[in-house]
């Protein structure tokens, strides 16, 4: 029936996957949607998943993190077939790599529509903290509340990593997943090494072959490696899941040449990563930058923060 339909596409492959999941439904990134639905356009088959009818509603996640043209396109390929978007997301959190603020621009011209009431906390106050740090109002006082509850402490650079980097190898050692993340590159390189180290010291990587990745950085069996490009065409799960940008893995096996079997942290799906792709795009998983953390799935995750931090990004963290 037309007008029956909720079509959800996202910024990311791994945001796509998670809002699937929720829905219940296949998701699609914003770019695979547009690009098919370009197809289409031109005459050419595609699957029903990128047909669209009048009435139909294209919910678009995380909307905050798309980039404005991409979302001035898909507006405007609904419009063209009668059906109706709606953007869903937090326009205080991080924005978009590429051009954005399209989302910051609708809630401040008062056109959009926002829940009043936080449901994932469980700590009396810490619902109305959050809030105040999103919006950025009285954030001296709200520092203060995170420190009283040894949320957050200060030092310098040197000690700040030491910190960070302690408290995961605490989690690690407890069999919790942890993650650190940073808000610059050359910091979430620096404690990859030393997490890897760490692994090497405890005797839980086989350090008799290695294959080199991304950065000058190489991986053992028993390494946890993060994939940086979405590549469709290497499935896993029976072609059910693909290999995407932010997706973590175990490497399991070092193959003749570089390349590298891995296992999917959270799906268990195996693959063969071809030592090509690993030298361009996969670096070690122990810590990341804030933007390619989001939507990663941790038991705990500590967070570097400096005076070059923005608020979106300490509120995303």
């Amino acid at each position: 029936m037309a007008g029956s339909r909720l079509i959800p596409p996202a910024p990311s492959s791994r945001a796509a996957k998670v809002l699937g999941s929720d829905l219940d439904r296949r998701a699609h990134t914003l770019h695979s949607w547009l690009r098919q639905r370009g197809r289409a356009g031109d005459g050419r088959t595609v699957g029903k998943d990128f047909r669209l009818r009048p009435g139909e509603v294209v919910l678009v996640d995380e909307a905050g993190m798309a980039g404005t043209l991409l979302l001035d396109r898909i507006l405007a390929d609904a419009a063209a077939a009668g059906a109706v978007v709606r953007l869903l997301g937090d326009p205080h959190q991080l924005a978009a790599v590429e051009a954005g603020g399209a989302l910051r621009l609708i809630s401040r011209a008062g056109g959009a529509i926002e829940l009043d009431r936080l449901h994932r906390f469980r700590v009396p106050g810490e619902a109305d903290a959050s809030l105040t740090l999103r919006d950025g109002d009285e954030t001296r006082a709200v520092f203060d509340w995170y420190r009283a509850r040894g949320r957050i402490v200060a030092g310098t650079y040197g000690s700040m990593c030491d910190q960070v980097f302690n408290a995961w190898a605490k989690d690690v050692n407890k069999g919790l997943t942890s993650l650190m993340t940073a808000a610059d590159t050359a910091t979430v390189t620096a404690l990859n090494l030393r997490a890897q180290a760490h692994h090497i010291v405890a005797g839980t990587v086989d350090t008799s072959h290695a294959a080199p990745l991304r950065a000058g950085q190489h991986a053992y069996v028993g390494n946890t490696v993060v994939t940086r490009l979405n590549r469709r065409r290497m499935t896993v799960r029976g072609g059910r899941n693909f290999v995407k940008n932010g997706d973590t893995w175990t490497v399991t096996k070092i193959l003749p040449g570089g390349a590298l079997m891995v296992r999917h942290t959270r799906h268990r799906g195996r693959i063969r990563l071809p030592a090509d792709y690993l030298a361009a795009q996969c670096v070690l998983g122990y810590a990341s930058t804030i933007h390619r953390a989001q939507g990663m799935t941790v038991d705990t995750s500590h967070a570097l923060a400096s005076a070059r931090s923005t608020r979106e990004g300490v509120y995303s963290s």
